[in-house]
């Protein structure tokens, strides 16, 4: 396969996944659990960078769509495996740390009832 052919399918690939998957986890996080979080010591500053994460991963989304580019896509590939990582090991770990029982299940509720499922 050519690279030029290579780069545009994986563009497609990126930008269909945005859509259909990412923009509505961003907006779920952003809406459900991160102000919960921005409101605890231990997880604000993590909860201040992931939002920035999401800014700026949407960002080289919107570059990519427009000039799809190698660079571009590398670029996306590691921020948003970074960001999966500090959201795996860091805030959801620190979220079991300091929240009680009730209220981790209050938000999962949420996230699920924003998603159109329920426990």
């Amino acid at each position: 396969m050519r690279p030029a052919i290579a780069v545009q399918r994986l563009r497609e690939l990126v930008l269909s996944h945005f859509e259909s998957e990412m923009r509505g986890h961003f907006a779920c996080e952003e809406t459900i659990v991160f102000p919960v979080l921005a409101a605890v010591d231990e997880t604000r500053p993590l909860v201040s960078e992931l939002l920035g994460e999401h800014r700026r991963i949407a960002e080289l989304v919107d570059a990519i769509r427009i000039e799809p580019d190698a660079r571009l896509l590398a670029a996306f590939a590691e921020l948003l495996t970074q960001h999966v990582r500090k959201e795996e090991r860091g805030l959801f770990e620190e979220m079991q740390r300091s929240l009680p029982r009730e209220e981790l299940d209050g938000i999962g509720a949420a996230v699920l009832a924003s998603r159109g499922r329920s426990l």
